[in-house]
């Protein structure tokens, strides 16, 4: 399956990052959207905020389609995201699932499907801050995820004259796949 690039378009974070992110903003909350029949993966959008107080909530980008059952999760004070799994469906290459784990311990899966995954991980030093997304006719074809330069632990120096940067590389124009696919469903999650 090809897409020229005139079907779809990148939807991201940045340029609210970019003017409003401050040191200590994190995940809070996660606004999200699954289909009413088959439970798949329709629309998300991730809201950051501080311990501090005084700081309000800052919404990204919506990132998927419209409609849908929708729903918020939001973290426990403390916690943060230590991996997001992305689930591409087989046949159409959109996304259909995603999967969180916290530092504390915690699961939250949004949507079902099944074929191949990604995975993204964090820990106290790089945070997870926002996603971008290629979309096409309001489906999700390709994310990827920004994370922070965290200045206020003891950990790697990092450059903080940089804004937040994307832990991803970019994502080519979908091509047809050519190569021998790996079962990644079977064994243990």
């Amino acid at each position: 399956m090809y897409f020229p690039p005139s079907v779809g378009g990148w939807v991201d974070d940045s340029s609210i990052l970019l003017e409003k992110w401050a040191i200590g903003m994190e995940m809070k909350a996660l606004n999200y959207c699954l289909d009413e029949t088959d439970l798949t993966f329709i629309s998300m959008q991730l809201v950051l905020g501080s311990e501090e107080e005084g700081v309000e909530e800052l919404k990204l980008q919506k990132h998927g389609g419209e409609g849908g059952w929708c729903h918020r999760w939001e973290l426990k004070p403390g916690d943060q995201v230590a991996r997001i799994e992305y689930t591409y469906n087989e046949e159409s290459g959109f996304l259909s699932r995603l999967r969180f784990w916290t530092e504390l311990g915690y699961q939250h899966i949004l949507g079902e499907g099944h074929g191949r995954r990604v995975l993204y991980r964090y820990d106290k030093y790089k945070k997870f801050i926002g996603f971008l997304s290629y979309e096409i006719d309001d489906l999700t074809y390709a994310f990827g995820s920004f994370d922070n330069y965290c200045t206020d632990v003891d950990g790697p120096s990092y450059d903080t004259s940089l804004p937040p940067t994307s832990n991803a590389i970019l994502v080519p124009e979908p091509v047809e796949w050519e190569g021998e696919t790996l079962d990644t469903n079977s064994g243990s999650n």
